[in-house]
């Protein structure tokens, strides 16, 4: 488990508009459902199998029941790492000493690894993106829910200093909605405020913030019964055991969703298989490239900003690119190991690629490997470096470059990918492909 740590220089400044990661991007339910052609190809070469091939090659339809049900085991898992992350949070409010904090920080970055390794079947389920837009959304402005020192850019949104723990009413649009108590009724009505989409009351991001302040520097006097820090302590901690309560939630809708006669699962069991499968290809080509490599490793060293790679209160940003890459492998893989113990296997990509195109199922298994290399020394960075944030510094040559390279593997991974794609009957275009051009490899 990583230790929780604590920036030095503040983090999670905004980065300009219209990059933010499902803000002005729209989600991936509003994007064009697959972008594969020549998928009846892919339906007329499983067809054409050779009785004595069929035992070595898996259906589509055999492929994408094992993907559904890692998805189940995946989102399961962050279920109970968010019931944990619960218990560790109420631990806290009824002792809110720095141990205490320290021990819920360790929790909720535990709880992120799960849901992370998750994170691609957003691009394969409408339904799942639209509970990430709920539970995960970013970036969050964070002076609508709790003190903060002036933004880097103001006047952006007129609630950056709207602090509703320490109001008894704010103004949405052109009303008054009383805020005497911190409750659902309130929370819902913060929720995109005015129409603005970082205007987030609820998810991981705000338990986030509300755990380790801006900069990373709360402390447990925030939360204390006597001697507050920062004044209407009794107030945050109603609004962290509420905001906690309801991603815990969604978790577990979201889990019900993928469970066995789920609505998620059974859509994904439910299209004709080919048009699952390719499903699958593309969600494995935007996580690698549009969401991991483009969103959030290049932007984030591009403007020198945490802010673009999420999980910057925490600094613990480099620790879900690895967890992102591991799901990503056992969706690919068909095999995934749960924390609870088991583990939940069968046909996957990766064997129908090893018995049709084994020269390029082989380059697909090379570039995870060279990726999953790439994402872990970058997390071992910032681990030591005490932060992702001073990875992307200005004058971090060292760190620049080493998130170079995984930017490289990443888009090799993902070119990887649609070129198995290809060879099987299936032609993919990478979302944003043409606009982000493939690095080249670093020194």
């Amino acid at each position: 488990m990583r230790r929780p740590h604590a920036p030095v220089a503040p983090s999670c400044r905004w980065y300009p508009a219209g990059r933010a990661r499902n803000v002005t991007n729209p989600p991936p339910a509003a994007r064009p459902r697959h972008r594969l052609v020549a998928v009846g190809t892919m339906l007329a070469a499983l067809a054409l199998v050779r009785p004595a091939e069929a035992a070595a090659v898996p259906s589509a339809q055999e492929i994408v029941t094992t993907e559904a049900g890692i998805a189940a085991a995946m989102y399961g898992d962050a279920l109970a790492a968010g019931e944990t992350l619960r218990r560790s949070v109420l631990a806290f409010l009824a002792e809110p000493s720095a141990p205490m904090l320290d021990a819920a920080r360790a929790a909720w970055i535990a709880a992120r690894e799960p849901y992370e390794m998750a994170a691609s079947l957003g691009f394969a389920s409408p339904r799942t993106a639209a509970w990430q837009r709920r539970v995960d959304a970013w970036p969050i402005e964070p002076g609508l829910i709790d003190y903060t020192a002036a933004p880097a850019r103001t006047g952006e949104n007129p609630f950056a200093h709207a602090d509703v723990i320490g109001r008894r009413a704010i103004t949405i649009g052109g009303r008054t909605v009383m805020a005497d108590e911190i409750d659902r009724r309130l929370l819902a009505a913060l929720q995109d405020a005015d129409g603005i989409p970082t205007n987030v009351a609820a998810g991981y991001h705000v338990v986030e913030f509300l755990l380790w302040g801006e900069g990373g520097r709360r402390p447990a006097g925030d939360y204390a019964r006597d001697a507050c820090a920062h004044d209407d302590c009794g107030r945050r901690r109603a609004y962290l055991r509420l905001a906690t309560d309801l991603l815990v939630e969604d978790l577990g809708r979201i889990a019900t969703d993928w469970a066995a006669g789920g609505s998620a699962r059974a859509a994904l069991l439910a299209e004709p298989p080919a048009q699952a499968l390719a499903a699958l290809f593309t969600a494995f080509g935007d996580e690698s490239f549009q969401s991991l490599a483009g969103e959030r490793l290049k932007l984030s060293l591009v403007l020198h900003d945490d802010d673009a790679a999420e999980d910057c209160f925490s600094g613990a940003a480099a620790a879900d690119f690895v967890a992102a890459e591991r799901g990503l492998a056992a969706l690919y893989r068909g095999h995934y190991r749960s924390a609870r113990g088991a583990v939940v296997a069968g046909p996957g990509i990766a064997a129908l690629g090893a018995a049709r195109a084994p020269d390029q199922a082989a380059a697909v298994e090379a570039a995870m490997t060279a990726a999953a290399e790439a994402l872990e020394a970058i997390a071992a960075a910032a681990e030591s470096a005490g932060g992702y944030g001073r990875l992307i510094a200005p004058r971090n040559a060292a760190g620049s470059r080493l998130i170079g390279r995984g930017i490289h593997a990443l888009f090799v991974q993902a070119r990887a990918g649609e070129s198995l794609a290809k060879t099987l009957g299936v032609e993919t275009r990478v979302e944003g492909g043409d606009r982000l051009a493939a690095p080249p490899p670093p020194r």
